[in-house]
């Protein structure tokens, strides 16, 4: 597994890709930011964090773009003939596309945090200890969305069916949250739950166990799916 993981880093590394999908990320929170009247540290982290679902399609390219060339340029097939455990390969994609995904989503989000925090103090929107609280949450649940595109990305393999298939289920997502039962379906949606969160409309402890349910469900349907697949 720790080869495979030293292979995925370095191929990430010499990627520029990546580091302008962060950039453009950031760049679009501060824009989105700076319409919103924010002046402490946490209305920044809130306006940030609610903001945030309009850039779950810049980590839907990423993961289209990596897991999807993973396949189409046979490093997947190179680690298998190579003697490597196809759990350790899935294991190995998670968590390259969970940290990444969440560079992706989050940088701007904490970085907002901090500069408003020194201009203007914290202020009084939540505690230092739910902000710490709120931004751990949504990393979990992040990661509980990463699981849904990366299982897409094991059965589709290809980027365009990957990105056009995990857009077509976010604006889903969107719709249904913007439903008559939108409450209802935030509950049990983790981009619903992200949104309770920041709004106090639950607790950490319930975003948290909907994060854990859906990664683990999406997790080992990967890997059941890929230890029988055919990569090619």
């Amino acid at each position: 597994m720790r080869t495979v993981l030293k292979a995925e880093l370095y191929r990430l590394h010499r990627d520029g890709r990546n580091l302008f999908l962060v950039l453009i990320s950031m760049i679009v929170g501060f824009v989105l930011l700076s319409a919103d009247g924010v002046r402490t540290g946490s209305e920044a982290l809130y306006r940030s964090f609610y903001n945030m679902a309009l850039l779950f399609l810049v980590a839907d390219v990423f993961i289209a773009l990596y897991l999807g060339e993973n396949f189409t340029d046979r490093h997947i097939d190179r680690y298998v003939a190579a003697g490597h455990g196809r759990g350790d390969i899935v294991r190995v994609q998670h968590v390259v596309s969970v940290v990444y995904t969440n560079v992706i989503l989050m940088a701007q989000p904490i970085l907002a945090a901090i500069i408003f925090s020194v201009r203007n103090g914290w202020g009084d929107l939540y505690t230092a200890s739910e902000g710490a609280l709120i931004i751990l949450s949504i990393f979990f649940l992040n990661a509980s969305l990463v699981g849904a595109v990366v299982f897409l990305a094991f059965l589709l393999k290809r980027p365009g069916s990957i990105l056009v298939t995990s857009g077509v289920l976010y604006f889903l997502a969107i719709f249904l949250l913007n439903s008559k039962k939108a409450l209802a379906f935030a509950r049990v949606l983790p981009m619903g739950q992200a949104r309770l969160l920041i709004e106090g409309g639950t607790t950490p402890l319930e975003a948290l166990a909907v994060a854990v349910a859906y990664f683990a469900a999406f997790c080992y349907l990967t890997t059941q799916y890929f230890r029988t697949c055919d990569v090619k």
